[in-house]
């Protein structure tokens, strides 16, 4: 010790001491912003960065998304097999107009599945000799509408479309009755035609892609099943009544392992 430092030396227990001591602040500065310490479930991930499960990365809590014009637009279902649905029918539209808003309907929602029910109005809009360039483009944007599904791992249920049923009233029993005796085909008849003819084709179609098909048709139709039923159909022989809406439920409901069913 130099003469006249009157400072006294340090211990060695009070070096020690210094040096813990200064660890210990540095831990506690540190340790917090890496991570450690406090709950660890409710301590948020530096940098945004998401760490959940890739189901909880989903947009929305959608499992289903229905797809369609004004039928599937009056479908009042919000839960099958346990999986929500949301439903993005829109009266009018025809098959390639919900394929143009596929993206935003259905694609964008990042649903499980996607129920696609709709070409009547194609068939109803068809010009006089272009039916079956109507059909054409239904088919066309039916397996647009597959192919866009898959792509972004969305599972596709096809629901055939439902006949018209006879329209209420007097005079048309009358106007139906005197073109059968004159051997001539009704308007309704013409319709259910066309959409017989399309069911079929989208069954086989199905049936080569693997796909779930909801029997739509053959739920609401007559005995014969041609049309229709009566006590199904609204009083403009193309809507669907409330009744036929709780047998469609119902078959839903019934038929849950179809949607249960997963991506081939």
């Amino acid at each position: 010790m130099l003469q006249g430092d009157h400072r006294k030396p340090l211990s060695v227990h009070t070096g020690w001491w210094q040096i813990i001591s200064g660890i210990f602040c540095i831990l506690c500065v540190f340790l917090p912003a890496v991570g450690y310490g406090g709950d660890s479930e409710t301590t948020s991930p530096t940098h945004g960065t998401d760490f959940s499960a890739p189901e909880q990365k989903r947009q929305s809590n959608i499992d289903i998304v229905l797809i369609g014009a004004s039928y599937a637009e009056g479908l009042k279902l919000n839960e099958v097999a346990g999986m929500t649905m949301i439903n993005k029918g829109v009266g009018g539209q025809q098959s390639f107009e919900m394929l143009d808003r596929f993206q935003d309907d259905v694609i964008n929602l990042n649903p499980r599945k996607v129920v696609i029910w709709g070409f009547i109005n194609d068939i109803f809009r068809a010009d006089p000799g272009k039916m079956d360039d109507a059909i054409v483009r239904i088919q066309e944007s039916y397996r647009e509408m597959v192919r866009l599904s898959r792509e972004n791992s969305i599972e596709p249920l096809l629901a055939t479309e439902i006949t018209m049923g006879p329209r209420g009233g007097f005079k048309e029993t009358i106007v139906r009755f005197i073109a059968g005796l004159m051997g001539k085909v009704s308007y309704q008849e013409r319709v259910n035609l066309d959409v017989r003819k399309v069911n079929e084709w989208l069954k086989k179609y199905a049936a080569e892609q693997g796909l779930s098909v909801l029997e739509f048709q053959q739920v609401l139709a007559d005995e014969e099943g041609l049309m229709r039923e009566k006590k199904f159909t609204q009083d403009d022989g193309s809507h669907i009544s409330e009744e036929g809406y709780k047998i469609l439920s119902q078959y839903m409901i019934n038929n849950e392992e179809l949607f249960r069913k997963r991506l081939q």
